[in-house]
């Protein structure tokens, strides 16, 4: 009996270390503009938005996520349309197509892996993963993602290259956090996140 309980707190203990969160901040993400002074309700938990988390990403959904972070095929997802935090959202940062922008990252709790980014136009409502997957916004260097590695815990600055033929008065940016330590294996967590943006 001993032996069982001391393991099932080792199992929950070894849970906690492995998630990573983190949350993008410029531009500000849906869940985390309220700390720019955009309107809308705080979101305290902007740091871990996981898909609903672990299990419900890889064995209820088979990896897939929701666009902005929501457990997949939820009915009532809080940050895509008509989520509270999607509702008409507020246009956070306007930038000029075929740009290199910086954007910022701030990791809470590192477990390795990268990051990829994506925009779309949004030209109807909930944006789709199939739309932001058009445009995959690559590094000046021509890699297509920004590793993060044995970095520590810290806000990371980036540099993304905008499409040159992209221009829309309302765009979203997926930020996709893909973790590397999962005690699971090859199935790794993911945190995503949607800010609302302008390119002309």
């Amino acid at each position: 009996m001993k032996t069982a309980f001391m393991l099932a707190i080792f199992s929950t203990t070894l849970l906690a270390l492995v998630h990573g969160h983190g949350y993008i901040i410029d531009p500000p993400g849906r869940a985390s503009r309220w700390r720019k002074g955009f309107p809308g309700p705080p979101n305290y938990d902007d740091n871990g938005l996981n898909c609903g988390g672990w299990s419900q990403q890889w064995e209820v959904h088979g990896g897939k996520c929701g666009v902005c972070g929501d457990e997949y095929g939820i009915a009532n997802p809080k940050f895509v349309h008509p989520g509270v935090w999607a509702n008409n959202p507020p246009i956070v940062k306007t930038y000029q197509a075929g740009q290199i922008i910086t954007v910022k990252v701030k990791i809470t709790a590192a477990h390795k892996g990268y990051f990829t980014f994506r925009v779309a136009p949004l030209t109807s409502v909930p944006i789709t993963q199939l739309q932001l997957d058009q445009h995959v916004l690559m590094l000046p260097t021509g890699e297509d993602r920004w590793v993060l590695g044995d970095r520590p815990a810290a806000e990371y600055t980036m540099n993304l290259r905008l499409p040159t033929g992209l221009r829309c008065a309302h765009c979203v940016m997926q930020w996709w956090y893909t973790t590397a330590n999962n005690w699971q294996g090859e199935r790794p967590e993911s945190f995503v996140n949607c800010a609302d943006i302008k390119i002309v």
